[in-house]
């Protein structure tokens, strides 16, 4: 038995949180109209399967805990997944400073571990370890903080 479009992507909203964009390039995907997908996203909306402020703030508390990725990396990905400004914006102001800076001392701390004791003190391997915290995407004046106050760095 073949399950509608309406079935599936409530299937798959009930997995997990999603944008509207994303249920709107899986329903496009599967061979849905723009006017089928478009009655579809207002039912799941309705249904509340759907709602872009719940995915951001899910998001967010996702990829900083778990992936440890700093603010503007977290940010240029809720843009991929057609996450508007104001929303973005709005879901990374929950961010708890301390909780933030804890986590990327941790990033540093395991990139240093990776580069050893003497390695990691040298000069060479704290801009490596900076690298590490922009590519992450943490803003280069915390991460010159922090990396101030990390034993056996300066």
């Amino acid at each position: 038995m073949s399950r509608t479009p309406l079935e599936r992507a409530q299937a798959l909203c009930a997995r997990a949180e999603h944008s509207v964009a994303e249920i709107r390039r899986k329903l496009a995907g599967w061979g849905a109209t723009s006017s089928e997908t478009e009655k579809i996203i207002a039912e799941l909306k309705e249904q509340r399967y759907l709602n872009d402020e719940r995915f951001a703030r899910a998001y967010v508390r996702d990829k900083l805990r778990f992936s440890g990725w700093g603010r503007r990396k977290i940010l240029v990905m809720l843009y991929s997944k057609g996450i508007d400004r104001p929303t973005s914006t709005a879901a990374l102001e929950d961010i708890d400073t301390h909780e933030y800076e804890q986590i990327l001392r941790r990033v540093l701390r395991v990139k240093q571990r990776q580069l050893g004791p003497e390695e990691s003190m040298s000069y060479e391997g704290r801009v490596k370890m900076f690298r590490y915290a922009v590519g992450r995407g943490f803003e280069s004046e915390l991460i010159a903080r922090i990396l101030k106050n990390i034993k056996g760095n300066g």
